[in-house]
């Protein structure tokens, strides 16, 4: 005999013993774990007022009914609901254990699932992104630091791993993205370094007394190694801002007079063979070059006391 006044629960196990279980959904025609849905919202005892659908299905065909539901079917829903959270609370490792063990046989099968999954729904999952991104911002970013600051020497270790195995990659990808965009990163780099100037300089001075020797010994191996390099860009870098460093050079000559000179005196007392060692090299190679530039001097010389000397 058929109960009039039957549950939620005791209708849908009447309609899954009389209803042939279809292999994929009514809608999307996927294979997919299948939900018994009604059609009109009274859950009759009707075979044909029923459908078997996927979870998404369902959910979109639930969202775009006009219906509501009963008093008593509410009530039945918040129940298993309820329940489902206390049998999941009380076996919550137990579920977890048997998540990653699933995961870990099953990679491969996911993973492939997963790719195909994002190429057909790329950008409405890139949408629903942003939007969840622009409601829970706060909350996220506090979230994230948090994790950081517990995880730091992990996420250090992990960054450093993966960039001795991907080194060439790496640089790759920087170059094709410094090549097409060139003057987004210069226009970006000159505005961070005008706000935060102060905080370069304090940086920079502070890596510097850290890391003092290591510094030289990089430079003095680099123009070991590179030493027609740097003197081909020294003469164009010269010929080109002459005046510039004129300029630059009498400026520092006239705030660092005193300095220069005990310098060059302290270097003078050490190596004082070696200077006149390379003067005299110099004096023979330059003989006749001398010998014009003595000849000029005199002769500007002779013109200045015709016109009177200068003070």
């Amino acid at each position: 005999m058929i109960k009039k006044d039957a549950g939620y629960l005791a209708i849908h196990e009447w309609v899954r013993r009389h209803k042939l279980k279809l292999n994929c959904c009514e809608y999307c025609k996927l294979k997919k774990s299948l939900d018994l849905a009604n059609i009109s919202g009274k859950y009759k005892r009707d075979v044909n007022d029923y459908k078997w659908l996927c979870k998404s299905c369902h959910k979109l065909e639930d969202k775009n009914k006009k219906y509501r539901y009963s008093s008593s079917i509410r009530l039945s829903i918040y129940k298993l609901k309820k329940r489902g959270k206390f049998w999941y609370i009380k076996n919550k490792e137990l579920i977890l254990k048997n998540r990653k063990l699933y995961y870990k046989k099953n990679i491969n099968k996911i993973v492939k699932y997963r790719k195909l999954y994002y190429q057909k729904n790329k950008e409405l999952l890139l949408n629903n992104k942003k939007l969840y991104y622009k409601k829970y911002k706060d909350k996220l970013l506090k979230k994230h630091k948090v994790w950081y600051q517990k995880n730091i020497v992990k996420i250090k270790e992990r960054d450093k791993l993966y960039y001795q195995k991907n080194i060439d990659k790496i640089k790759e990808r920087d170059k094709l993205y410094y090549q097409k965009n060139t003057s987004k990163i210069k226009e970006r780099n000159k505005l961070y370094n005008q706000k935060n100037i102060n905080k370069i300089v304090k940086y920079r001075k502070l890596y510097y007394k850290k890391n003092k020797d290591k510094i030289r010994d990089y430079y003095k191996v680099y123009r070991e190694k590179n030493k027609d390099k740097i003197r081909d860009y020294a003469k164009i870098y010269n010929k080109k801002n002459k005046d510039k460093k004129k300029e630059y050079d009498r400026l520092y000559r006239e705030k660092n007079k005193y300095l220069i000179l005990k310098n060059s005196n302290n270097y003078y007392k050490k190596n004082k063979k070696k200077v006149l060692d390379r003067c005299k090299i110099y004096y023979i190679n330059n003989k006749n070059k001398r010998k014009e530039y003595v000849r000029i001097c005199r002769e500007n010389f002779k013109l200045r006391c015709k016109n009177g000397l200068p003070e």
